[in-house]
């Protein structure tokens, strides 16, 4: 595990810390727009301005799951860089002795 991350982490609601994915990062995104599109679909029917709501949470969700998949890569990127130092550091310490 890394111990420096810059703030690539992900603080949960009771301060549990994950390592972020782009996994869910998809799923989020796609259910939020999911539901956003059914919310405006049906809401422009009943209550047309209840609609932006819809597209409010299109918004967000869009925006969380862009963050979120931004953070996984670059942690990503952090761990595989430091995986490789470690490699060469490894190597330098084994080939002095």
């Amino acid at each position: 595990m890394l111990r420096t991350t810059f703030g690539t982490k992900i603080h949960g609601k009771h301060g549990q810390i994950s390592v972020p994915s782009r996994g869910p990062a998809i799923v989020g995104g796609a259910v939020a727009v999911i539901f956003g599109g059914f919310w405006t679909l049906f809401t422009s029917f009943i209550f047309p301005p209840f609609a932006l709501f819809g597209l409010l949470f299109i918004g967000l969700g869009l925006w969380s799951s862009i963050s979120h998949f931004g953070r996984a890569e670059q942690y990503q990127r952090l761990r595989t860089r430091h995986e490789s130092k470690r490699q060469e550091l490894t190597q330098r310490l084994q080939s002095r002795g």
